[in-house]
This record gives structure tokens, sequence and C-alpha cells, in this order.
């Protein structure tokens, strides 16, 4: 199933408009991050609710063509329980909590029912549920929603939509029989959905850093997911958040949090430390071959400044991998900064392990670029040598 090829939108040149696409290529196309829309070419339905400044509400326009498309009896259903609460805005107001517990007992179905709602009265349960035909459309129109409330969303986040789709829809209890993996056109649209949702609320999840502070008990079950594509669009919806809220100790929690608990899985602080270190980078990338504005700051200099405070074998593999996917993304220009911050950070510690750590990094660093790099920026090798050297004479006496 993980290689099974389904028809998509060819976004390469062709006279066709669709084309077959295998699982593991829709999971390297796969993104979460709504802000860059020139990155994807989002469907029509995101781009016409999502990046226009209509006024009004949507979500009763998007209800209606969503029912156009969707012939399924689960969505059939929904469509009547729902269509008299949202015919204007100040309706989709009142009703906010009903609309929001439809959308949610219609999106999955429990496993010994597959096909129909859950009802309402066992939301919140924790049992195995599976996806039906009306999934995706409702993800959307969760969204759609979203932009509708705005902040007043806010209230059925971390009591209904989250445990909803984090924890019954990616990460159902385990299940004596053998499961079919979750195809990577559900997990895409779910943390689309998240990051549209976390846009929109974004003025009241960082009014303050503790109303953020809730979203910390999801990182174990996202960055730390058995599959790729979950920790990676984990992270790049988690991410513009953390940017916004600008605290580097919310990053160092999540540090403290994978040195605390190194007596796990080996497997599950491997794919834990594989996603903080996919969310580090997520914070620090700006645009093409940049740094973001904000990523320097939070990212680099918090990883770095950890890696003196805790010199940790866990440690300095999330800042490995978290310097090899930035070196990736950054140009030659961008590189000098991230090195020399290594460069400053080693020249001030006084810790022999960590010292040792911090010259890994920038040994890693300069070589990752080695053939461009060193050859435009040979002072850096001469800060780096007489580095290395003072170290040496002052750790050897």
């Amino acid at each position: 199933m993980e290689d099974q090829h389904v028809k998509v939108l060819n976004k390469t040149s062709g006279k066709n408009r669709l084309r077959y696409s295998s699982s593991r290529k829709r999971a390297r196309d796969a993104t979460a991050d709504v802000y860059r829309s020139f990155k994807r070419a989002a469907t029509g339905r995101e781009e016409s609710v999502h990046h226009h400044n209509d006024t009004g509400s949507t979500f009763a326009e998007e209800r209606d063509l969503a029912l156009d498309r969707n012939a399924s009896e689960i969505f059939a259903q929904f469509h009547r329980k729902i269509w008299h609460l949202v015919r204007s805005l100040p309706e989709v107001l009142h009703h906010a909590e009903t609309i929001v517990v439809l959308v949610l007992s219609h999106l999955l179905s429990p496993e010994s029912t597959p096909g129909e709602a859950t009802p309402i009265e066992q939301l919140g349960q924790r049992q195995r549920y599976v996806v039906n035909q009306a999934t995706i459309d409702l993800l959307h129109l969760l969204g759609v929603l979203a932009r509708d409330l705005r902040h007043e969303i806010h209230p059925f986040l971390h009591s209904k939509i989250l445990p909803r789709i984090i924890s019954d829809l990616l990460n159902p209890p385990p299940s004596a029989k053998q499961q079919v993996p979750l195809d990577v056109s559900y997990i895409e649209a779910a943390f689309r959905t998240l990051s549209f949702i976390f846009r929109y609320d974004a003025q009241v999840l960082l009014d303050q850093e503790a109303c953020l502070e809730p979203m910390r008990r999801y990182y174990s079950v996202t960055l730390a997911h058995r599959r790729d594509i979950v920790r990676r669009l984990a992270a790049e919806s988690f991410a513009p958040l953390v940017r916004k809220l600008g605290k580097k100790r919310h990053l160092k929690r999540i540090l403290r949090a994978l040195v605390a608990s190194q007596n796990t899985d080996e497997r599950l602080r491997q794919d834990a430390v594989d996603g903080i270190a996919q969310l580090f980078f997520e914070v620090a990338r700006g645009a093409a071959g940049k740094v973001h504005s904000k990523g320097n700051t939070l990212a680099i200099h918090c990883i770095a400044d950890f890696v003196i405070d805790h010199p940790n074998e866990v440690v300095f593999n999330v800042a490995s991998a978290f310097f090899e996917r930035l070196c990736g993304h950054l140009n030659t220009s961008s590189m000098e900064p991230v090195v020399m911050k290594l460069v400053r950070s080693a020249e001030d510690c006084s810790n022999s392990t960590a010292l040792s750590y911090l010259l890994r990094l920038v040994t890693q660093v300069l070589g990752r670029k080695n053939s461009i790099f060193l050859k435009q920026q040979q002072h850096m090798v001469n800060v780096v040598t007489s580095l290395l050297k003072g170290k040496v004479e002052r750790f050897g006496s």
C-alpha cells in the first residue's frame, strides 16, 4: 500500500491534466506550509478561500461545493444536519460549538462501523477510528471554519480539535490486526488543516506563552512519530508558532524533555532526534538559500548554547542533524554567520566535552560546503585553526 499509485494533478509539463503518482512521490511533495503558497500549486479551493481577503462567511459556500463533489451518504447526512446552522456568519458564530462537534463526529468512523459517523457521546473516547469518504472534505471545511471564526475557534482547539486529529486520526491505539498505513493524502490534509487553524488562532495562542504550552504534549506523538512524513509536516505546522512566540526557552524545554527521556526505546529516540532537528530546521529556514530573520537567534543560537550547557550525545545528534539540513538549504553567503556562531561558542566554552561537540559541528559545517565555501572564505579556516591551536594548548596545560 505504501507504493500505491493514484491519480493526481499534473504539475509538470505535458498535455495530460492528471497523472499517476506513487505514495513516496506524494510524500516528498507534501507540505503543511500554508504561508508560502508559491511553493505548491495549491488547489483552487484553498487558493480562493485562504489567500484572498473576502469578507463574510465562506463555510456555507464551501459546504455546497463539497456536496457537489462528494456524493457519499455520510457527507449527505452531515449536510442535512448542518445546512440550517451556517447560512450566515452570525449563525456560524452563534452555533460554533455545534458545528465543530458535527464536523468532528463525521470526520472519522468507528472501526466497528466504517462509513458511519461517530456518535457524539463517543467523541473523546480512546478507541480505533478509520477514515471515511468525507474525511478529506471535512478537513478542508474545518480549515474554512477557522477562517470564519478566527480566534473564536480557540476554545475548541485543545479540548476537541487537536485530540481528534492528532490522537484519533494520526495516532490511533495499537491493534492486534495488521493495519494498512494511513494514506499520504489524509496526513497532508490533516496537517494543512492544523496549519490554517494555527494561522487564524495565532493571536490568542501567542498572547501569552502559557497558551502555547499545552501544545507541547502533542510534540512527542508527532515529532517522534515512526513515519517520516508525519514528523516533517508536524515540524512545518508548529514552526511558525514557535517563530512568532520568539522564546528560546520554549525550544530548550523540548530539548530538556528529550534528554530526560533517554531511557526510552532506541527507535523512538532516533525518531525523536530526527523530528526535533526537523522542527529546529523549519524554525531557522527562511527564503531559498537564507536563514529566517528570527531563525538565527532562535534556532541556531539556542541549539549552540544548549550543547554547551548540556554536553550530551543525544543533544549533539539533534544539533548535527539540524546543521546537516540547514547547510543543505543555505547558500554560500549565508553560511558565514552560522560558522561564526559555532566558532564564538567554542571560544567561550570551558567544558572539554562540549568543546569537542562544537568542534565536530564546525568540521561538519565546513566540510558540507567544502568545494565552494572554503575557497571563498579562507579566513574562516584560519579562524578555526587558531581556535584549535589555542584550545589544544589550554586544555593540554
